[in-house]
């Protein structure tokens, strides 16, 4: 039952941190619920050892390493916001290092990431029902509060049974509801599904009417990156597993696909949201040109009258505030856990849409709860099962995993 408390309170816990739509203003209730689902699990492993797994002592090595550097960086350079930095170095630490203590038994990791996918698939489901009732009743009939998203002004609003929509998409006369789910942009939420649809197999959720609610919950969300970062993903996977010719022609799809489907295509949408694609690529180049002018950085959050406009929009244009150092040690936060780790193309396949969409399209580099998602295990072949049997018993087959023990809890936080 403990186990079951912690994971709970976890699972809320991320939903309180970047990039949720909760994580703009309750971040520090998140990082508390983090400590208390950790201390759960020291008291669920009293009288056993508590261990780490390697690839989670490398993601917490790396994010320490980062967020060390982005704070030393900005306090040298003398941030304006500095306030900013401490907390968003407090979220992702406490949050990473809570995470992959807890997340290193094998049957709390399987709980976790189960109970985080089905979330999704959930705000799928509950999108089409809301999509489905306004056609009948209207949308408005159905509205039941705003959450106050900082920042975004005009996106949050509730629905039944309990949609969070990101404002309207227009299809000709047509104006369809975007899908939010619980973050603060929809291109978000199609990273975190695109992911979600390549480890279903991992933890026991491969069934066909599952995947048919996430790709959906992806057309819901009406993102452009949606289409590339879908189909970019299953070219990844096909040359991964040895099918260059699969891949060859998914992106020659992919391609057309992204330049002509209707209405969120590039070619459609340049007509209709020119001036989304056009801010964007503007905020890109115009931060990859200052950090050619200034490679050590000008620090994360220093805000002066020449920022440059949508500087955080994603990792390239905010490359100029954290410096080229930065910048590296991002990439290597990324991919440091394929270092001996046995599951390499698995984790490569799963860790791309959130890295190309944190690249090019979505500011997702304070962001703690991406950063979780390298915690998850990625061996779909010695997964762990769950079986429910007629007394509700659950049997857990724990594959040999390398680990780093942690002497004794005193000794860890000292």
């Amino acid at each position: 039952m403990l186990t079951y408390v912690k994971i709970l309170i976890l699972l809320i816990a991320v939903f309180l941190v970047k990039p949720s739509a909760l994580g703009q203003s309750l971040t520090s209730i998140g990082i508390g619920l983090s400590v208390l689902s950790l201390s759960l699990h020291f008291m669920e492993f009293s009288k056993r050892k508590i261990r780490l797994t390697k690839k989670n002592f490398i993601v917490s090595l790396s994010v320490l390493s980062l967020w060390t550097y982005l704070l030393a960086h900005a306090s040298i350079l003398g941030s304006n916001h500095l306030d900013f930095v401490i907390k968003a170095y407090l979220a992702h630490v406490v949050l990473v290092i809570c995470g992959a203590i807890v997340l290193s038994d094998r049957k709390s990791n399987f709980l976790f990431f189960r109970y985080f996918i089905l979330s999704l698939v959930g705000s799928s489901l509950s999108y089409w029902i809301t999509y489905t009732l306004s056609l009948i009743l209207g949308l408005d009939k159905l509205y039941l509060f705003t959450l106050p998203i900082e920042g975004y002004d005009g996106s949050g609003s509730i629905y039944l049974p309990f949609t969070i929509l990101y404002g309207l998409f227009s299809v000709g006369d047509i104006q369809l509801p975007r899908l939010l789910g619980l973050f603060r942009e929809s291109g978000i939420l199609q990273a975190f599904l695109v992911w979600a649809y390549f480890n279903l197999k991992n933890y026991n959720l491969e069934y066909k009417w599952i995947k048919m609610l996430i790709i959906l919950g992806i057309i819901g969300t009406f993102s452009t990156s949606g289409i590339a970062v879908f189909l970019g993903t299953i070219v990844i996977y096909l040359i991964a597993n040895k099918k260059p010719l699969r891949g060859t022609l998914i992106s020659l799809a992919m391609l057309l696909a992204l330049f002509f489907t209707p209405y969120i295509g590039l070619k459609n949408k340049a007509e209709t949201h020119g001036d989304s694609i056009n801010d964007r690529m503007y905020a890109t180049i115009s931060g990859l040109e200052k950090l050619k002018e200034h490679p050590i950085g000008e620090g994360l959050y220093q805000l002066n009258y020449n920022d440059l406009p949508n500087s955080g929009i994603n990792l390239l244009a905010i490359s100029y505030k954290i410096g080229i150092l930065g910048f590296i040690l991002v990439l290597i936060m990324y991919f440091l856990p394929l270092y001996k780790y046995e599951y390499k193309k698995n984790y490569i396949v799963s860790i791309f849409p959130l890295f190309i969409t944190m690249l090019t399209s979505q500011p997702l580099l304070d962001a703690p709860l991406v950063l979780m998602i390298f915690l998850a295990v990625y061996d779909s072949k010695n997964r762990v099962r769950e079986k429910v049997k007629a007394k509700r018993k659950i049997k857990f087959r724990v594959p040999n995993d390398s680990k780093v023990a942690i002497p004794n809890q005193q000794q860890y936080f000292n």
